[in-house]
Protein backbone atom coordinates (compact mmCIF):
# COMPACT_ATOMS: atom_id res chain seq x y z
CA UNK A 1 0.00 0.00 0.00
CA UNK A 2 1.07 3.34 -0.95
CA UNK A 3 1.57 6.56 2.46
CA UNK A 4 -1.98 8.48 2.00
CA UNK A 5 0.55 11.60 2.48
CA UNK A 6 1.90 11.08 -0.64
CA UNK A 7 0.99 14.35 -2.98
CA UNK A 8 -1.01 13.80 -6.13
CA UNK A 9 2.20 14.51 -8.37
CA UNK A 10 4.54 12.31 -6.77
CA UNK A 11 2.05 8.90 -6.36
CA UNK A 12 2.12 7.91 -9.80
CA UNK A 13 6.14 8.22 -9.13
CA UNK A 14 5.65 5.74 -6.05
CA UNK A 15 3.22 3.71 -8.27
CA UNK A 16 5.67 2.85 -10.39
CA UNK A 17 8.32 2.00 -8.42
CA UNK A 18 6.02 -0.61 -7.00
CA UNK A 19 4.44 -1.67 -10.66
CA UNK A 20 8.75 -1.67 -11.67
CA UNK A 21 9.70 -3.86 -8.28
CA UNK A 22 6.66 -6.03 -9.62
CA UNK A 23 7.76 -6.78 -12.69
CA UNK A 24 11.16 -7.30 -11.63
CA UNK A 25 10.00 -9.87 -9.17
CA UNK A 26 7.62 -11.84 -11.74
CA UNK A 27 9.63 -11.56 -14.38
CA UNK A 28 9.53 -15.62 -15.62
CA UNK A 29 6.33 -14.55 -17.04
CA UNK A 30 4.54 -12.13 -19.29
CA UNK A 31 2.92 -9.16 -17.79
CA UNK A 32 0.47 -6.41 -18.61
CA UNK A 33 0.14 -3.70 -16.38
CA UNK A 34 -3.12 -1.61 -17.06
CA UNK A 35 -3.92 1.83 -16.41
CA UNK A 36 -6.69 4.18 -16.40
CA UNK A 37 -6.12 7.31 -18.08
CA UNK A 38 -4.10 7.88 -21.30
CA UNK A 39 -2.36 10.76 -19.43
CA UNK A 40 -1.02 7.45 -17.10
CA UNK A 41 -0.06 5.15 -19.93
CA UNK A 42 2.25 7.72 -21.66
CA UNK A 43 3.63 8.07 -18.06
CA UNK A 44 4.68 4.98 -17.79
CA UNK A 45 5.56 4.74 -21.07
CA UNK A 46 8.09 7.52 -20.43
CA UNK A 47 9.12 6.03 -16.90
CA UNK A 48 9.87 2.56 -18.22
CA UNK A 49 11.53 3.92 -21.82
CA UNK A 50 8.55 1.50 -23.36
CA UNK A 51 9.49 0.52 -27.01
CA UNK A 52 13.14 1.54 -26.39
CA UNK A 53 15.47 -0.62 -28.13
CA UNK A 54 15.76 -3.69 -25.33
CA UNK A 55 13.46 -2.36 -23.65
CA UNK A 56 10.92 -4.97 -21.50
CA UNK A 57 7.65 -2.46 -21.65
CA UNK A 58 5.66 -1.97 -24.61
CA UNK A 59 2.70 -0.18 -25.72
CA UNK A 60 2.02 -2.19 -28.87
CA UNK A 61 -0.02 -5.79 -28.46
CA UNK A 62 1.94 -6.68 -31.64
CA UNK A 63 5.20 -6.39 -30.45
CA UNK A 64 4.64 -8.12 -26.89
CA UNK A 65 2.79 -11.09 -28.53
CA UNK A 66 6.14 -12.17 -30.88
CA UNK A 67 8.18 -14.73 -29.81
CA UNK A 68 11.31 -12.53 -28.05
CA UNK A 69 9.72 -9.20 -27.51
CA UNK A 70 9.26 -7.18 -24.56
CA UNK A 71 7.66 -9.27 -21.87
CA UNK A 72 5.67 -6.30 -20.20
CA UNK A 73 2.81 -4.19 -22.20
CA UNK A 74 1.21 -1.51 -20.63
CA UNK A 75 -2.52 -0.96 -21.71
CA UNK A 76 -5.71 0.44 -20.86
CA UNK A 77 -8.94 -0.76 -20.48
CA UNK A 78 -9.92 -0.29 -24.14
CA UNK A 79 -6.82 -2.17 -25.12
CA UNK A 80 -7.71 -5.03 -22.93
CA UNK A 81 -10.68 -6.42 -24.58
CA UNK A 82 -8.24 -7.86 -27.32
CA UNK A 83 -5.41 -9.22 -25.13
CA UNK A 84 -5.41 -13.03 -25.86
CA UNK A 85 -2.22 -13.89 -25.09
CA UNK A 86 -1.38 -17.29 -24.02
CA UNK A 87 1.97 -16.73 -21.49
CA UNK A 88 0.65 -13.82 -19.72
CA UNK A 89 0.95 -14.66 -15.88
CA UNK A 90 0.70 -11.61 -13.97
CA UNK A 91 -1.83 -8.74 -14.40
CA UNK A 92 -0.75 -5.32 -12.64
CA UNK A 93 -3.34 -3.00 -12.14
CA UNK A 94 -1.41 0.73 -11.70
CA UNK A 95 -4.78 1.78 -9.64
CA UNK A 96 -7.95 0.07 -8.54
CA UNK A 97 -9.69 0.48 -11.49
CA UNK A 98 -13.02 2.75 -11.37
CA UNK A 99 -16.00 4.40 -12.80
CA UNK A 100 -17.98 7.47 -11.47
CA UNK A 101 -22.18 6.49 -10.51
CA UNK A 102 -24.60 9.40 -10.25
CA UNK A 103 -21.04 11.49 -9.67
CA UNK A 104 -19.28 9.17 -7.06
CA UNK A 105 -16.30 7.53 -7.92
CA UNK A 106 -15.85 3.83 -6.92
CA UNK A 107 -14.45 0.41 -7.71
CA UNK A 108 -15.81 -1.26 -10.73
CA UNK A 109 -16.39 -4.48 -10.40
CA UNK A 110 -17.04 -5.70 -13.77
CA UNK A 111 -13.60 -3.91 -15.19
CA UNK A 112 -11.64 -5.66 -12.25
CA UNK A 113 -12.45 -8.84 -13.55
CA UNK A 114 -12.22 -8.14 -17.21
CA UNK A 115 -8.47 -7.26 -16.60
CA UNK A 116 -7.90 -10.19 -14.09
CA UNK A 117 -9.27 -12.22 -16.80
CA UNK A 118 -6.19 -11.55 -19.10
CA UNK A 119 -3.98 -13.49 -16.97
CA UNK A 120 -3.72 -17.35 -16.56
CA UNK A 121 -5.93 -17.60 -19.84
CA UNK A 122 -6.17 -21.29 -21.52
CA UNK A 123 -5.59 -23.32 -18.42
CA UNK A 124 -2.67 -21.53 -17.14
CA UNK A 125 -2.14 -20.26 -13.62
CA UNK A 126 -2.60 -16.15 -13.02
CA UNK A 127 -2.24 -13.57 -10.93
CA UNK A 128 -3.88 -10.08 -10.30
CA UNK A 129 -1.85 -7.46 -8.28
CA UNK A 130 -3.45 -3.83 -7.77
CA UNK A 131 -1.25 -1.33 -6.27
CA UNK A 132 -3.48 0.65 -3.84
CA UNK A 133 -3.13 3.44 -1.79
CA UNK A 134 -4.32 3.88 1.79
CA UNK A 135 -7.58 6.08 0.57
CA UNK A 136 -8.15 3.19 -1.69
CA UNK A 137 -8.37 0.12 0.99
CA UNK A 138 -11.77 1.02 1.49
CA UNK A 139 -12.77 0.41 -2.05
CA UNK A 140 -10.76 -2.60 -2.12
CA UNK A 141 -12.66 -4.66 0.62
CA UNK A 142 -15.72 -3.29 -1.40
CA UNK A 143 -14.61 -5.00 -4.14
CA UNK A 144 -13.43 -7.79 -2.73
CA UNK A 145 -16.62 -8.52 -1.33
CA UNK A 146 -18.43 -7.51 -4.38
CA UNK A 147 -16.86 -10.25 -6.49
CA UNK A 148 -16.83 -12.81 -2.90
CA UNK A 149 -13.34 -13.42 -3.40
CA UNK A 150 -10.49 -12.49 -0.92
CA UNK A 151 -7.87 -10.07 -2.22
CA UNK A 152 -4.93 -10.41 0.21
CA UNK A 153 -2.04 -7.72 0.41
CA UNK A 154 0.88 -9.14 -0.88
CA UNK A 155 3.49 -10.69 0.83
CA UNK A 156 7.52 -11.24 0.09
CA UNK A 157 6.90 -14.60 0.99
CA UNK A 158 3.57 -15.28 -0.98
CA UNK A 159 5.67 -14.20 -4.20
CA UNK A 160 7.40 -16.96 -4.50
CA UNK A 161 4.28 -19.44 -5.05
CA UNK A 162 2.99 -17.29 -7.54
CA UNK A 163 3.14 -17.53 -11.22
CA UNK A 164 5.16 -15.65 -13.16
CA UNK A 165 8.22 -15.37 -10.23
CA UNK A 166 11.96 -15.38 -10.99
CA UNK A 167 13.89 -14.11 -13.52
CA UNK A 168 13.31 -14.01 -17.41
CA UNK A 169 13.99 -17.05 -19.84
CA UNK A 170 16.92 -16.24 -21.70
CA UNK A 171 16.04 -16.34 -25.49
CA UNK A 172 19.23 -19.31 -26.43
CA UNK A 173 19.86 -19.05 -30.77
CA UNK A 174 20.20 -22.15 -32.01
CA UNK A 175 23.60 -22.25 -33.99
CA UNK A 176 24.52 -24.92 -36.50
CA UNK A 177 28.39 -26.34 -37.16
CA UNK A 178 29.31 -25.64 -40.77
CA UNK A 179 31.61 -29.06 -41.18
Amino acid sequence: ALDADVPRDAEWEERAFMVNLLCETFAAASNIIFVRTRQQLQFLANAFHADAPGSAFTLELGRFKSSGGPRVLIATDACGRGIDVQGVAVVINFELPTQFDMGTRHAAVEKYIQRAGRSGRFGRAGVCITVVSKNEERDLQWLSRSIGLSIPALTDAMCESLPGYGQPTPIVEATAAVA
